[in-house]
């Protein structure tokens, strides 16, 4: 209709390009061409806070089931018949109860430092795992109230990471629980 009207119609609005972007102005649209944000907003980017909360999570629970291998490690390495290191971690217990101070002799017992050596790691990387999943949370919290960006990866990563951090105090209660029954 606009056409019957002004047979120039293509023309004014490549005029109007023209005042609009003078860097492109020897360059005519083709016919029914639409530039592809005519109007509207470009598509939003990933928040680069999402990104990195959803990365932390992955660490995260890396180190943590890096850090039950170990533990299990541990238990096995204790209870798979091992009597010498049973032995030798019931007398240093009991010594060491009896109040006579006596260190264990982590040196002189390999069995004894590699059980020691796979408690220790187990404890940093749960640990480690902990704090990195609480800063991810914090990361992932703020990627998800930001309007300018798209908030998938703030989400999962929020999600992630809250259920470590809740999933390790939790195991922290029951740990401590059954060592108080004991």
């Amino acid at each position: 209709m606009d056409q019957d009207r002004n047979p120039n119609a293509e023309t004014n609005s490549w005029s109007q390009d023209q005042e609009t972007n003078p860097a492109f102005s020897h360059v005519p649209p083709a016919p029914g061409f639409q530039p592809p944000y005519a109007g509207a907003e470009p598509p939003k980017k990933h928040s680069g806070l999402g990104i990195a909360a959803f990365i932390l999570s992955l660490i995260s629970i890396a180190c943590f089931i890096i850090a039950i291998v170990l533990v299990v490690a541990f238990s096995t390495q204790l209870y798979a018949g091992n009597e010498d290191l049973y032995n030798e971690l019931l007398e240093w217990t009991e010594s060491y109860s009896a109040g006579s101070g006596a260190e264990p002799d982590f040196a002189g017992s390999e069995a004894l430092g590699g059980m020691v050596a796979s408690v220790l790691g187990a404890v940093i990387l749960l640990f480690g795992s902990v704090a990195l999943a609480f800063i991810g949370l914090i990361l992932g919290l703020i990627g998800a109230f930001s309007k300018t960006r798209k908030r998938v990866f703030a989400i999962i990563g929020t999600v992630l990471n809250g259920l470590i951090v809740v999933g390790s105090v939790g195991f922290l209660i029951i740990s401590l629980t059954a060592a108080a029954s004991i």
